[in-house]
């Protein structure tokens, strides 16, 4: 074979590259004709549902619902001033660490802690939260259990629902 290929001067690699042209070019025309195909059955009322299976799959991940849960503290008022309804990583006005992840983190373990009732670490999160990224201030909240789909909180601030699940008003560990 490597005889051939050196007296022929390189006709089987010429030929190997035409095949391989032909192919991409082939390959390429096809994926066209299949999704201008798509476009066309789509608009004629077929049941194509967006797509052709395996040939294109695009929208797979569209599909597939993402709801998510998080947890949130929804600020009410400070040092008895009422302030609305502004949730916690909303107030970086009045908490110096509203963004910090650690927060986040905190807040997502007293919504686990209250919803397994496991009363003890709660108060413990509780009195850390309270005191280190409240910054000791008296602050009347709600810890909520929120759902949303990703890119429409993205796209509008929404959530889907919101459950409060306690208020710090209710607990005695207030000051």
């Amino acid at each position: 074979m490597a005889d051939a290929f050196v007296e022929n001067g390189g006709v089987l690699k010429m030929k190997a590259y035409k095949t391989y042209r032909i192919f991409i070019f082939s390959l390429a025309l096809f994926c066209v004709v299949t999704a201008l195909a798509t476009e066309v059955l789509n608009n004629l009322h077929f049941k194509v549902q967006g797509e052709i299976f395996p040939f294109f799959s695009w929208s797979l991940f569209s599909r597939v619902p993402n709801l998510k849960e998080d947890y949130g503290i929804k600020i009410n008022s400070i040092d008895g001033q009422d302030i609305g309804s502004v949730w916690f990583q909303d107030a970086e006005s009045h908490f110096k660490k509203a963004h910090v992840i650690d927060a986040y983190v905190t807040i997502k373990k007293m919504g686990l802690a209250f919803e397994n009732g496991d009363g003890e670490k709660l108060k413990e999160l509780q009195g850390f939260f309270e005191t280190y990224y409240l910054e000791g201030k008296k602050v009347n909240y709600t810890l909520e259990k929120r759902s949303f789909y990703p890119l429409k909180r993205f796209k509008t601030g929404e959530f889907e629902s919101e459950k409060p699940l306690f208020s710090s008003s209710l607990l005695t560990n207030q000051n």
